[in-house]
C-alpha cells in the first residue's frame, strides 16, 4: 500500500455490463484501482456486482461472455451504494481543498466504454462523474459538463505497436510478459490494465524522442494532444 502524497492518483477502472448500450444495459458488475501516478503503488481498490437497476435489460450474451450470472448480480449491491461508494472512493484519494486539477484521472482499456455506463449510473442517482474526477479542459478552469479526461490503454497500445497485430487486452498483455487470466471479470481486467499502463507510461516516459500522437482522450470529444504537451500535462 502506497502512502498518498497531496497529487493526482491514477483510477484503473472496469465495468462488465449486460450489453453494450449504456441507456438500454445496466452495468452488473464494476472494479476500480487507485494507484500512485509515478510508481504505480496500489493506493487502494474496491469492486462488487451490481444489481438491476432502472428496468434495463441484460442480453444472456453479454452475460455469457463475461461469466456474470443473475445470482451473482442479485448478490450485488444496490445502484445508490454503488454511486455514493465511488464518490467516496474518488474523494478519498483527491488532495484536500483541490481546484480541479489532481482529482483522480481514470485509466481503462477502451475506457471510453466504461465511463458511458458510469456517466449514466451517477446521473440517474443525480450526481454527475465529472464533479469527482478529472475532468477540466484547461487549466484553472472548471470541468465543462459530459467530459472525462482519462488515459485509454488501446489508443496508448495503437501508438507504440504499430505492427497491425491484436491490440485487444489480453493480446497487449502477452506482449508484455502479463498473463490475464479470467478476462472479462472487473478486476482482473483492472489489475492487467495496471500492468499494461505501467508498461506504456514507462516505456513513454523514457522514449524521449518519440512524435506519436499521445493517449489523452476527452470524452465524447475524441480530443488528442502531443505527446510533448501530454507529458507536460501528467508530469512525465
Amino acid at each position: 500500500m502506497v502512502k498518498k502524497e497531496n497529487k493526482q492518483c491514477y483510477v484503473i477502472v472496469d465495468c462488465e455490463t449486460g450489453g453494450l448500450n449504456p441507456l438500454e444495459d445496466p452495468i452488473t458488475e464494476i472494479a476500480v484501482l487507485a494507484v500512485d501516478k509515478e510508481s504505480f503503488g496500489e493506493i487502494n481498490r474496491w469492486e462488487t456486482f451490481v444489481r438491476g437497476y432502472a428496468d434495463l435489460k441484460y442480453h444472456p450474451d453479454a452475460l455469457k461472455g463475461t461469466g456474470v450470472t443473475m445470482e451473482m448480480i442479485n448478490s450485488g449491491k444496490l445502484i445508490k451504494n454503488v454511486v455514493e461508494i465511488l464518490i467516496k472512493f474518488f474523494s478519498n484519494i483527491t488532495p484536500p481543498h483541490d481546484k480541479g486539477r489532481n482529482k483522480p484521472l481514470l485509466v481503462g482499456h477502451n475506457v471510453g466504454f466504461d465511463i458511458r455506463f458510469i456517466q449514466k449510473a451517477f446521473e440517474l442517482c443525480d450526481k454527475q462523474l465529472y464533479d469527482y474526477v478529472d475532468a477540466s479542459i484547461e487549466e484553472r478552469q472548471p470541468p465543462r459538463e459530459g467530459y472525462v479526461n482519462c488515459i485509454d490503454t488501446y489508443k496508448l497500445a495503437r501508438e507504440t505497436w504499430r505492427d497491425g497485430g491484436k491490440l485487444n487486452l489480453s493480446a497487449c498483455c502477452k506482449r508484455i510478459g502479463v498473463d490475464l487470466v479470467d478476462g472479462h471479470r472487473a478486476m482482473n481486467d483492472v489489475i492487467s490494465t495496471w500492468r499494461l499502463v505501467e508498461y506504456l507510461i514507462k516505456r513513454l516516459r523514457a522514449d524521449s524522442s518519440t512524435k506519436n500522437k499521445s493517449v489523452i482522450k476527452i470524452q465524447d470529444n475524441n480530443k488528442e494532444i502531443s505527446t510533448n504537451a501530454f507529458r507536460k500535462s501528467f508530469q512525465f
